[in-house]
């Protein structure tokens, strides 16, 4: 799976929660910095089970020409040593176009999800998630919703931070 967006829109937020649930379902959870350490993470992976790996920044490894570095990631994404196995391998990306062409054919990632800026529903959903249970029950947050969709849930939560600190002075 592929996780393309601009930065600060959420993709590391869906790597949190997809520890969470992975964990939660008796998956293990791998996170990886880059994607030079695939090769590592996989072997560790078949031994656990069904297992999620999670590397962001993806583009830094998979970008221009091909190379031996390259060759070598796409080949533990043709997975000819992990076919029996669970795994399901997440990237994130803030520069899809940068990625060669090679790595993001259908076998090697097979999803590709664009993570975009929240409606003002998901705004209101982050201020509640970073008000953390301060706002009072039935509060009507539309309008902050409104006001906050289409920014990155960084500033949401910043915006947040901001009122709680303001509330306190």
């Amino acid at each position: 799976v592929l996780l393309a967006g601009k930065y600060g829109c959420g993709k590391t937020l869906v790597s949190a929660v997809t520890a969470l649930k992975a964990t939660k379902n008796g998956w293990t959870y791998l996170y990886g910095k880059t994607a030079e350490d695939l090769e590592s993470l996989y072997r560790m992976a078949t031994q656990y089970g069904n297992c999620v790996i999670f590397i962001e920044d993806v583009d830094q490894q998979l970008k221009g020409d091909r190379s031996e570095q390259m060759n070598l990631i796409l080949n533990v994404l043709d997975g000819v040593d992990t076919k029996g196995n669970e795994i399901i391998t997440v990237f994130t990306t803030n520069h899809v176009e940068k990625i060669n062409p090679a790595a993001l054919r259908p076998g090697r990632i097979d999803k590709f999800v664009r993570v975009l800026p929240p409606d003002a529903k998901a705004a209101v959903q982050l201020i509640e998630k970073y008000g953390r249970g301060l706002l009072e029950p039935g509060t009507d947050l539309a309008p902050a919703g409104e006001v906050l969709a289409g920014r990155i849930p960084a500033f949401i939560r910043e915006t947040v931070e901001e009122a709680k600190i303001a509330a306190v002075g």
